[in-house]
């Protein structure tokens, strides 16, 4: 058989046992398409079967009655397997599971040594920024109630948790002190009488300290510990929790005054939306999970190296060898310290929580809410929304080095401030002051990720490559091709072929 041209369907003849003379190959093997059908000979009633290389493709034939000439019509099937598809083929219409899927995906891509995986992945060069008002979900109220309902309930378990702890200490040491005193008065008989009446007048009455004691009972959360050393020692480490936890807590609110400031105040328009994000993506979760534990983040396994990178790379002080051994050095000395007081932290907490549970002057609901305090501080001592960005950002921004320059991680800031003025222009500018209140607190990596990949360029661009195909299909109608019949004289018929 002769090959007139490119771009044919690739035929393969199927031997019927009548007329097996009859020969055809196949077409341009390299265009990966299949077809089935009928071939008309010179008597129509004894047509040579073709057959397809995938046996689920539809098919239909024209014969021209007794004349040489046929047509074989082919039509493409939803549903073929072609060598050298791409993924923009579609995929079975009938329900699959995800393996029959990526068996069908792993065929088509089997074919080409270096097959294009990303051909649906295409990066808004803006950023996205034309599309920040599709982000709205009336959905984001609920997250919003819920960052707010978490941050009140921790900030209210944490203040009472620690307050708690304080008024225990203090009895402590109220007790300490009347025992001490009484003792005093009691053991030294040699006193003068002036001293005795100093010492009874610096030492607490009967009366006075027994309803302190009544008042500080119910409050006094290791009241079940008797030992009076283990009880100092466990008070002494709670009540450095407790004060190092109300210091943190204090700088917090003085950092969202800070963040407030800068932005109505500020005169750099870049640092006032970065304190605005600051603000909303960053203290606000923090606040919804903060406790002492937080500093277990700080020494993650996962995470401590990479902080260790970033910290030498942004220190001055790390261009001598000796820089860097004193940046390496303070470093491992600051996370020993978070890594000891988050230890200290979790000890203290799950003591607490245990003891109060077992006082049965707390009822019921207030351990449970102590139990689901406790288990949100733990959860929240590495904030996966935070880590999730993080490492978005890092495969947009970082590079193939997967690690942050000065000028990509400035860039990264940019992007994050252009995107707060966005929002606040297209929400706050036009009187929808809470819709961008709500969106500034709930925007998340899977906001992100629907602002940076643009799915309508790729589109317009899948719509193009079907063009071109498109025309080029019909560039390639009814193109003539010729074989030939061996019957001792050869013979040539001709069959015009439509995709």
């Amino acid at each position: 058989m002769t090959d007139e041209g490119q771009g044919y369907w690739p035929l393969r003849v199927e031997n019927d046992g009548v007329n097996s003379d009859v020969e055809f190959t196949e077409i341009d093997e390299s265009t990966g398409v299949s077809c089935i059908g009928c071939l008309p000979t010179s008597d129509a009633r004894d047509p040579r079967l073709v057959r397809q290389l995938s046996p689920r493709a539809r098919w239909s034939r024209v014969c021209s009655g007794d004349s040489q000439d046929g047509r074989l019509q082919v039509r493409r099937n939803s549903s073929l397997t072609l060598p050298g598809a791409s993924l923009d083929d579609p995929v079975p219409s009938q329900k699959l599971s995800f393996h029959a899927i990526g068996e069908e995906l792993y065929q088509r891509l089997e074919t080409n040594n270096l097959p294009n995986f990303l051909a649906r992945l295409h990066l808004d060069e803006d950023g996205g920024l034309d599309r920040v008002a599709s982000l709205w979900d009336p959905q984001k109220y609920l997250w919003f109630a819920m960052l707010l309902a978490a941050v009140v309930f921790n900030m209210v378990i944490l203040t009472s948790s620690n307050w708690a702890i304080f008024r225990s200490f203090a009895n402590d040491m109220y007790e300490q002190q009347s025992t001490i005193l009484e003792h005093a008065i009691e053991d030294h008989a040699n006193v003068t009488e002036s001293t005795k009446s100093v010492l009874q007048t610096l030492a607490p009455s009967v009366d006075t300290s027994n309803a302190y004691s009544q008042q500080a009972q119910t409050a006094d959360i290791f009241k079940y510990i008797k030992d009076p050393v283990q009880r100092a020692r466990l008070l002494t480490c709670a009540a450095m929790v407790a004060t190092f936890e109300f210091l943190w807590i204090v700088v917090y609110a003085a950092r969202i005054l800070a963040d407030i400031m800068v932005f109505v105040f500020g005169a750099s328009e870049y640092m006032a939306f970065f304190s605005l994000n600051s603000l909303f993506q960053v203290t606000l979760p923090y606040l919804a999970t903060f406790s002492s534990i937080k500093l277990m983040g700080r020494v993650h396994p996962s995470l401590i190296y990479a902080e260790c990178t970033d910290f030498v790379r942004e220190s001055a002080y790390s261009r001598s060898r000796l820089g860097h051994a004193m940046v390496v050095g303070w470093f491992v000395l600051t996370r020993s310290l978070c890594g000891i007081i988050a230890l200290g932290s979790f000890s203290v907490k799950m003591l607490a929580v245990g003891l109060q549970v077992a006082n049965p002057d707390h009822g019921v609901v207030l351990p449970c809410m102590h139990i689901g305090a406790l288990l949100n501080q733990c959860m929240g001592c590495v904030l996966l929304e935070s880590l999730l960005q993080d490492r978005l950002f890092l495969f947009i921004f970082g590079g193939q080095d997967t690690d942050y320059q000065d000028e990509e991680k400035a860039l990264r800031y940019v992007y994050q401030c252009r995107v707060v003025k966005q929002i606040w222009m297209n929400f706050w500018a036009t009187n929808m002051k809470f819709k961008a209140i709500v969106l500034l607190a709930t925007l998340d990596h899977y906001d992100l990720q629907r602002l940076l990949i643009d799915d309508q360029a790729m589109a317009m661009e899948n719509e193009e490559q079907e063009k071109s195909v498109v025309e080029e299909q019909e560039r390639s109608d009814h193109k003539v091709i010729s074989w030939t019949e061996k019957t001792g004289t050869e013979t040539t018929g001709t069959v015009v072929m439509e995709t």
